[in-house]
């Protein structure tokens, strides 16, 4: 026993009275203490789940518990253990005395092996140990009431009460009875009587929310007789006593008459309960999941998970419609509990089974066993819920439990120490120990209190009545606040996202800025409860559902004045002694150590606690640390919130003053003074010194001889605020392969959630990875509560992301195996096999991170894992993977390369093939293959596949072709430069077990046609252009020659620089004194060229030059904009400089604005240097050195694209028709020279540039494709302004957009985005929206495999609903009066459209 039971003992047996039939007052009281404290410090936290299976009406149950660590294993309650790695067999010692418990006592020569304590750190406790939770009452072990096979878990000598030591197991009593009942109520005894005026007659909804018949009254008409087949006893009723109440007491006073004989009380009752009046008769098997060994307030506790367990139910429905009402129910809470202490826990769920949702299961959830919170001003502490539900569409909603959901009861003990649970027996006790006022307790009737007509006549005046007053041991009256379950006061739940908002003021001493607070530090109970919501269900704010499924989240918050650490520079032995402990540390230290520790790689260090702890004392008072250290609490001082100053010991700081005057402080940073100065009152908030100059140095802690300050990372405060810890940011891309969740999306809940798709049979495993910033740390990862076989490694360091290089960062990998049952034998063996999987298919995991004082909480971070069912097909590697993106140009053959292969699964017939996907799943393909990217945003979240594009290899759908490598291939026309979505699948073809197709998971790509251009910038790359010397070489100079280009000047240019810029020029470099026949060439360095004058910011000129002198400008055109230029010279000289065309026209069907091709005629008798010579015998010209060249961008600023050279002259038809013909192919009629600057390797460079070169994007020559629509829908008489999402649009004047057959001038915004006024529709319809570049060619929907459509609608009325909407007609009343007169017509007929919103 306990010091705490020691005491109880010893005041109990001071009582003045005794039970009849106990051999005395010890063992009437052993038995009451006993279960009090047995029973106290048992359960933590718990939550169920459950699914139907495929049995009609059975549903599957699974358990997430958390228990007191070093409890009496074995000993109480039938309660066994095993390790399964050792023996398969249940162990036990139920027998054992009181007094012989182990756990309670550090006395070894008390230790049993039959008794498990958690005590030993080196047994695989989480990997190999169960616990067994079976059916009974009280805590040792007896059948249920009534008991119908007298077959009880213990016997007694025959001069032996309940309770003596002398119990003996009885062997014959391993399987639990079936007759046995709980109480309906609540407040219901169980005694053999015949009323019970606790217990309603009629159904009521005590503790708010209960179901119908939950409160009803048992029948209690007689007691339930039977013959007792004790082997050796002698008792002929029921043994079974609620110990606290005299048994030999008339009926006529039913509370005082012991015997439980009807049904089995709240009070009593352990097990798991179906609700129709079954039980789980094997017992719940629990299997350890996570031990905490340390000896702090929130330590000492496992938590487990159950193996799942069935049970079918003889309805879909209790009653009606009503659900069942299945329980979990055992041990007390904690005694130190702010609420609910010492009560009962009840952990509640409903089941039932309906036929138009055969697969419905209960939401899920869970929460830390142990939350500690520090202290928050308004709007208060926060933390979430997390929980979700499996089935799709269904939503959950949060509420508070009522008081049957927290347990129904709560233990009152009163001074003497006798405990009882119901309002009568509790008054019955205060009236026998004299520590009530005889009136208020109505201790004066006799046979209510159980006292004579003459201890009560002068009851006041009792001596033992007055010694109690005095001693101010007089007890409250029995009320519903102090001695019924209770949340927390002042705390909210949102009912739709689960986020907790408690009102605990700013500190111990502080209520919060709206008055609330403060709070007392320590445990607190938090019920909640997770209700399912179909679609279609009621769905009320706040409101509960009396026929909705929900579940429990049962555990304990645990409220703290925040935690501040020392600068890591002090010292951490010191501080005159003073140390400051916490609920998580009793050294009054921080931080893993840096040699060593638990995790592979050492820690930071530790340091002081400066903040937000007191002293550990026991429950009696004095300090804590000796036995039984797990009943230990902090006491915190108030005066402790933060102090630096007499917790910190920074030591001196030697500046060896180079003037020694002793001066205080350094006056510079260069200042070497000899002087020690002590700087631990430097967390004092009155010290308000200011450093003469900018202090460089930093207060910590050197030794004598130092010359200098030791530094300290801070303010000048050495007592550091503790800051939480967060999880790192996942590097990882696609989906989870092993690596860092990502937080992708917030769901219904709330919840932040990451995902992962694996198949049935295969491992699911992820790595997640915390951080902790602060000098000191403790950081860890952990789990909310894990289904069964999930596992989350030991914690690993990582790195040292820290300034101070100090390990900072862990990581735990989370595992999930495939396992089945094995029908023979019963245990659980791990699979590969997907048929025998028995993993739920959608699941939700939620972990946090924490410093041991801070934790992510709102949110957590959780990840959606869902299995799927395998295929027989799967992709031979991860490349290419889902959202890769792959370029081509024009003319350019592009493939994507894919592999399937069948799975490895047993022999089977297939037929593989890679086949396109050619509509998307909204959802689930194409997908966002990463967050940061958003590959497949709008508008390339649709499927379309080129016209042209296919596989290059035939596919045989009847070889049998393993892996099968396949190429899908495209080679873009003119008509299909743009972006494609294509998504593609390994399928299956043969028929697997009455599937007609199997295929692989859908892997989509993006496919970018793009097209580049050349650049050029001056400044940046001076002296660079492009040149090509054999282009003269192919013109005779005898002969006519053209030259065109498309050109986007820009301007604005350093006007430092030359205005006057060379967009193409035919060049020589002949010698100026060289003689060629009977002239002389001067060597004309320019022979002709097209140039460009800026004549300001936004406008400039092309024109004609050569070193004849002949300057020939066309007319004034804009910046930035893509034109048309063509220089085309005739055989006799005759020449014109077109721009923008050649012809005349309109850039718009109807449009009034012309075209405008501001061109000019000129004459020239330069020509291109052909490298030609004279031969001055013939006359004839020859071959000679290559002085010709041919150069563009030579000092350009701005674009050049689609540079075309011919050997002849074009007509003004010509050029029209070249300026918008995308591809032009060389010889016969066409160019001899076609630049298109798409092949990097073909360009020649002047000098090699940095920043001039090749650049992605789109000319006017180019056709681009519509993608999106921004504004899908709008009025049928247009004028509506829309951004078009397009690919390859250019920056041009010729723009035009085109809905259904009418067209409209558009604007260019990006190659992506043009801004169309959306024209008039004769009525309402669907229009295809299509873009041109040029006015005449427009996006070809059939090549690019993608149609847009924008919606014309007739225009309607919306009225706000308030006093002043609506519209008139000026008029219209006088022309009906008008019309009633003329024609003696007084009808009047009013009508139209309307649809009403009744909505609030």
């Amino acid at each position: 026993p306990t010091q705490v039971e020691n005491e109880g003992e010893q005041k109990a047996m001071a009582l003045p009275w005794r039970a009849p039939w106990a051999a005395g007052p010890i063992c009437v009281f052993l038995l009451l203490v006993r279960l009090e404290i047995s029973s106290a410090s048992h359960f933590r936290y718990g939550s169920i789940k459950w699914a139907p299976t495929q049995v009609e009406n059975e549903a599957e149950f699974e358990l997430q518990v958390a228990f007191r660590k070093n409890y009496n294993w074995g000993a109480l309650f039938k309660e066994k253990w095993r390790n399964t790695a050792v023996d398969p067999a249940w162990t036990s010692d139920l027998g054992l005395r009181a007094d012989l418990l182990p756990c309670d006592s550090e006395d070894v020569t008390l230790d049993n092996p039959r008794i498990l304590c958690f005590d030993d750190q080196t047994q695989p406790y989480t990997t190999s140990y169960e616990l067994l939770f079976p059916t009974g009452m009280g805590e040792n072990g007896n059948d249920l009431v009534p008991n119908t096979d007298g077959q009880d878990a213990f016997v007694y000598p025959a001069t032996s009460a309940p309770g003596d030591v002398g119990k003996i197991a009885n062997s014959l009593a391993d399987q639990e009875n079936t007759g046995g009942t709980v109480c309906k109520c609540r407040f219901h005894k169980g005694v053999d009587a015949t009323w019970d005026e606790e217990c309603p007659e009629t159904t009521t909804n005590i503790g708010g929310g209960l179901q119908t018949g939950d409160d009803a009254k048992n029948n209690m008409e007689t007691g339930y007789p039977y013959t007792s087949n004790y082997p050796g006893a002698t008792m002929k009723q029921p043994t079974y006593y609620l110990g606290f109440i005299d048994p030999a007491a008339s009926n006529s006073a039913p509370y005082l008459g012991g015997q439980i004989s009807t049904c089995t009380p709240w009070s009593e009752v352990f097990g798991f309960f179906y609700g129709d009046g079954a039980f789980n008769n094997e017992g719940v098997v629990v299997k350890v999941t996570e031990l905490d060994f340390d000896n702090t307030v929130l330590g000492n506790s496992f938590r487990g998970t159950s193996t799942k367990f069935k049970h079918t139910y003889a309805s879909g429905y209790r009653s009606g419609s009503l659900p069942w009402i299945a329980y979990f129910t055992g041990g007390n809470r904690l005694k130190t509990l702010n609420n609910n202490a010492q009560g009962r826990f009840r952990l509640e769920t409903t089941v039932k089974f309906n036929p138009a949702f055969p697969d419905n299961a209960s939401p899920v959830g869970g929460a830390l066993p142990l939350l500690p919170l520090p202290y928050s001003d308004t709007p208060g502490v926060q933390f979430q819920i997390p929980a979700y539900d499996r089935d799709e569409g269904d939503k959950v909603r949060f509420f508070l439990g009522n008081q049957v959901e927290q347990g129904g009861l709560l233990m009152a003990a009163s001074p003497g120490g006798v405990v009882s649970w119901h309002k009568d027996v509790y008054t019955a006790n205060i009236c026998r120990e004299r520590v009530g006022p005889a009136d208020t307790f109505n201790c004066r009737a006799d046979a209510f209190s159980g006292l004579t007509p003459s201890e009560t006549a002068n009851y006041e005046q009792d001596t033992l009545y007055l010694a109690n007053l005095a001693a101010g041991l007089i007890q409250p009256k029995w009320t519903e606040e102090l001695h019924l379950p209770h949340q927390p006061p002042d705390l909210t739940i949102d009912y739709e996202t689960g986020v907790v908002t408690w009102r605990t003021g700013v500190d111990m001493g502080t209520a919060d800025s709206g008055g609330f607070g403060p709070r007392n530090t320590g445990f607190y109970n938090l019920v909640v409860m997770v209700e399912e919501r179909k679609e279609g269900d009621s769905d009320e704010p706040e409101t509960r559902d009396p026929l909705a499924i929900k579940i429990p989240i049962d555990f304990l918050l645990y409220l703290y004045p925040a935690m501040h650490y020392c600068s890591k520079d002090c010292l951490i032995g010191g501080g005159g002694g003073n140390d400051l402990q916490t609920f998580e540390t009793r050294d009054g230290l921080y931080g893993h150590s840096d040699v060593g520790g638990s995790y592979p790689l050492s820690g930071t260090g530790q340091c002081k606690i400066c903040g937000g702890g007191g002293a550990y004392r026991n429950p009696t008072g004095e300090p804590g640390g000796g036995v039984n250290i797990e009943d230990d609490d902090v006491v915190y001082n108030p005066l402790a919130y933060k102090n630096g100053t007499f917790y910190c010991d920074v030591q001196q700081i030697r500046t060896n003053h180079i003037y020694g005057d002793g001066s205080l402080f350094a006056t510079d940073s260069s200042d070497q003074a000899a002087t020690s100065v002590e700087f631990g009152f430097v967390s004092d908030p009155t010290w308000d010194y200011t450093f003469p100059f900018d202090f460089q140095g930093c207060l910590g802690a050197g030794p004598e001889d130092a010359s200098s300050i030791v530094p300290y990372s801070g303010d000048y405060d050495v007592c550091n605020t503790n800051n939480p810890p967060y999880f790192l940011t996942p590097s990882s891309e696609g989906d989870l392969q092993g690596e860092t969740p990502e937080l992708l999306h917030t769901n219904a809940q709330g919840l932040k959630v990451g995902r992962i798709s694996r198949e049935l049979g295969q491992t699911v495993e992820f790595t997640l990875q915390a951080y902790d910033a602060d000098q000191c740390s403790e950081v860890a990862i952990s789990d909310v509560g894990l289904s069964f076989n999930m596992a989350l490694s030991a914690p690993t360091r990582i790195d040292s992301l820290g300034a101070d290089n100090a390990p900072k960062s862990v990581q735990r990998t989370f595992t999930w195996p495939a396992y089945y049952f094995n029908e023979t034998t019963g245990e659980k063996q791990d699979t590969f096999n997907s048929g025998l999987d028995q993993r739920d298919q959608f699941s939700v995991v939620c972990f946090y991170t924490s410093d041991q004082y801070l934790l992510t909480v709102h949110p957590f971070h959780c990840i959606q894992i869902t299995l799927v069912e395998p295929t027989t097909i799967e992709w031979c590697n991860e490349e290419p993977a889902n959202g890769d993106m792959v370029d081509t140009s024009i003319g350019v053959e592009k493939c994507i390369s894919m592999c399937v292969k069948k799975s490895p699964l047993d022999s089977f017939d297939y037929r593989i093939v890679v086949q396109p996907v050619m509509t998307e799943l909204a959802g689930v393909y194409p997908i966002d293959a990463t967050d940061a990217t958003k590959v497949f945003k709008f508008p390339y979240d649709n499927i379309n596949f080129p016209i042209s594009g296919g596989f290059k290899q035939e596919q045989d759908p009847f070889a049998l072709q393993d892996p099968w490598n396949v190429d899908y291939c495209l080679t873009p026309s003119p008509e299909e430069e743009c972006i494609f979505t294509v998504c593609f699948e390994g399928a299956d073809l043969d028929t697997i077990e009455g599937t007609n197709r199997d295929s692989t998971d859908i892997r989509c790509f993006i496919i970018r046609v793009v097209n580049y251009v050349m650049t050029f910038n001056p400044v940046e790359d001076d002296g660079v252009y492009v040149r090509d010397d054999m282009v003269s070489l192919q013109l005779d100079p005898k002969e006519g020659y053209s030259v065109s280009a498309w050109v986007q000047p820009l301007c604005g240019f350093d006007q430092n620089v030359l205005v006057n810029r060379t967009v193409f020029q035919f060049a020589s470099t002949r010698s100026n004194v060289e003689l060629v026949g009977p002239k002389i060439d001067a060597g004309l360095e320019v022979r002709s060229a097209v140039m460009w004058h800026e004549a300001s910011d936004t406008t400039g000129s092309f024109y004609y030059y050569d070193c004849h002198g002949g300057v020939h400008f066309a007319g004034e055109v804009e910046c930035k904009i893509w034109h048309y230029v063509a220089l085309s010279v005739a055989e006799g000289g005759s020449a014109h400089l077109y721009v923008d065309g050649a012809l005349s026209g309109y850039d718009v069907t109807s449009s009034i604005d012309p075209h405008k091709a501001p061109g000019v005629a000129f004459h020239t008798s330069s020509r291109p240097d052909n490298f030609a010579e004279y031969n001055e015998t013939s006359g004839e010209l020859f071959p000679g050195t290559n002085t010709g060249h041919f150069r563009v961008g030579e000092g350009f600023y701005g674009s050049v694209d689609e540079v075309r050279v011919w050997n002849r002259t074009l007509a003004a038809a010509e050029v029209d028709e070249d300026m918008f013909t995308r591809q032009a192919s060389t010889g016969g009629e066409g160019p001899v020279v076609v630049m298109s600057f798409s092949d990097n390797s073909a360009i020649q460079w002047s000098i090699i540039p940095t920043t001039t070169g090749q650049a992605q994007s789109s000319y006017p020559g180019m056709i681009p494709c519509v993608l999106g629509v921004e504004t899908v829908i709008g009025p049928a008489a247009g004028g509506c302004m829309v951004d078009v999402r397009v690919w390859q649009a250019a920056n041009t004047t010729h723009i035009t957009c085109q809905f259904g057959d009418m067209q409209t001038r558009g604007v260019f915004n990006t190659q992506e985005r043009v801004t169309c006024e959306v024209p008039p529709s004769a009525s309402p319809q669907f229009a295809t929206v299509r873009i041109s570049n040029n006015g005449g060619t427009f996006s070809n929907v059939t090549a690019v495999g993608k149609e847009v459509h924008y919606l014309y609608m007739d225009s309607v009325l919306f009225l706000p609903g308030d006093d002043w909407s609506g519209a008139n007609i000026d008029g219209v009343c006088s022309e009906l009066k008008a019309k009633q007169v003329a024609d003696d017509d007084k009808r009047v007929t009013f009508g139209g459209w309307f649809c009403p919103d009744c909505h609030p």
